[in-house]
């Protein structure tokens, strides 16, 4: 996705969350809720609390029992992979080792902030809900998706690949304004409301 599209999605995203809940904004039939993102958080012992893609990493990767590193490339460093990932419409890309107990999300350093963030955040959102691998055979896509072990979300997660990016684009809004305002989510104070 470039960058105008990101910021795009990003936008429409802002406005459902901030309750504009127009069905034309987004379809978010079965799609995870601010609620239940703010539960996750408690899981993490995140919500209420200010923090940044990496704390979030860090603490999802403990809590799954994986290593989830994050690598931000230097484009003139790694000028074929950049290129490789900008043909391929990609602004982060999300790999997992071959047993599955670790990942690496990888993202060009060339991507304005708010946009690498979120990329970042994006391909989190994907460990976390537990989306299934996009099974790749020889360099080739073979269509076949593989079940991922472990998950954060209590739910499970979402089959269609469409929703999934979906789902994890809502993850990356989610997971932008409650690492951004800790305590002044609205949602994280609910959370802990007996009322």
């Amino acid at each position: 996705m470039d960058n105008f599209g990101m910021l795009t999605r990003l936008l429409r995203f802002q406005r459902l969350v901030a309750g504009s809940r127009r069905p034309e904004d987004v379809d978010r039939s079965g799609l995870l809720s601010p609620e239940e993102f703010q539960a996750e958080l408690a899981l993490l012992g995140l919500s209420g609390r200010e923090f940044g893609p990496r704390e979030y990493a860090e603490i999802l990767g403990e809590k799954l029992g994986i290593e989830i590193n994050i690598c931000v490339l230097p484009d003139d460093h790694y000028p074929e992979l950049t290129l490789e990932m900008a043909r391929a419409g990609k602004v982060a890309e999300l790999s997992y080792s071959e047993d599955l107990l670790g990942a690496t999300i990888l993202v060009p350093s060339s991507l304005p902030s708010i946009v690498r963030t979120l990329s970042v955040y994006h391909e989190l959102g994907h460990v976390a809900a537990g989306h299934p691998l996009e099974v790749w055979e020889g360099g080739r896509r073979t269509n076949r998706l593989e079940r991922v072990p472990r998950r954060l979300a209590r739910r499970p997660p979402v089959e269609d690949r469409g929703l999934c990016e979906q789902e994890a684009d809502l993850r990356a809004v989610y997971s932008l304004l409650a690492g951004s305002l800790g305590s002044k989510n609205h949602y994280a104070e609910k959370i802990y409301d007996p009322l």
